[in-house]
């Protein structure tokens, strides 16, 4: 499997003397300065407790694409904790799309790019770059923050819009499209029912005021035409609140 580690980051440790842990036999001798790329070992649960031992003696460099506890499976879930909960994290700073590169075949790169980017995704930040893609917004309920803030620090999205960041808006909107199943899309909107009622809600109540206006004032009638292009609005409505609540929370 590929791994998108920071750009330069092993390149860096290679040059200040730090060794790939997993590219050493168990029982071999190991060197204080060590680095160990975790996305190509979370589900496996030896790997997590090397990473562990090795960590209590040895200066150990630990990264990963995302969140290692919020990809990893449940079976493997309970080692990692262990083996991480003396790690210091250390965010990426100012961290770009995973998107923002030059190559010779930039769309087949952006290709591979999307499936591993959408395969580290769990299923909460899948639900919400679905609805971004799909609606243009997402539900505005505060268990959201975290998978929000979670997919900004992983450079998905803009830092001061619930919009998909520009280098991601293409090719990655693209491959959401055809991953997301019609099962998914059932399975999300049940989880989101009382949202998709606020919103069916919404849009209802807009085009029942334009219609009470047009009967108690005659006169003001030629704005039921706009009343389609008002419920239309109603996504972006929503998106800003979501957006102000979100920012009222940081």
């Amino acid at each position: 499997m590929a791994s998108f580690a920071p750009e330069g980051l092993v390149d860096a440790l290679h040059a200040r003397g730090y060794v790939d842990l997993f590219s050493l036999e168990p029982n071999v001798a190991l060197p204080e300065r060590l680095y160990a790329d975790l996305d190509r070992h979370l589900e496996d649960a030896d790997a997590a407790t090397r990473v562990a031992d090795v960590g209590r003696s040895k200066k150990l460099t630990a990264f990963s694409a995302a969140d290692p506890l919020r990809r990893v499976s449940a079976s493997a879930r309970s080692a990692w904790v262990v083996a991480l909960r003396d790690f210091v994290h250390i965010p990426t700073p100012d961290r770009t799309s995973p998107f923002s590169i030059e190559a010779t075949d930039a769309d087949a790169e952006h290709a591979t790019r999307a499936a591993y980017v959408w395969a580290q995704s769990d299923d909460d930040e899948r639900r919400l770059l679905s609805q971004l893609v799909l609606h243009g917004f997402v539900n505005p309920h505060p268990d959201n923050r975290r998978v929000i803030d979670h997919l900004r620090a992983r450079g998905l999205l803009t830092p001061d819009a619930l919009e998909l960041a520009d280098d991601a808006a293409g090719s990655f909107a693209t491959y959401i499209r055809g991953a997301v199943t019609e099962k998914d899309r059932q399975a999300w909107e049940e989880a989101d029912n009382v949202w998709s009622s606020v919103r069916v809600s919404l849009s209802t109540a807009v085009i029942v005021l334009l219609g009470v206006v047009g009967v108690s004032r005659p006169e003001l009638a030629a704005v039921s035409p706009l009343a389609p292009a008002l419920a239309a609005g109603v996504p972006t409505l929503i998106k800003l609140l979501t957006s102000l609540s979100h920012g009222s929370r940081s």
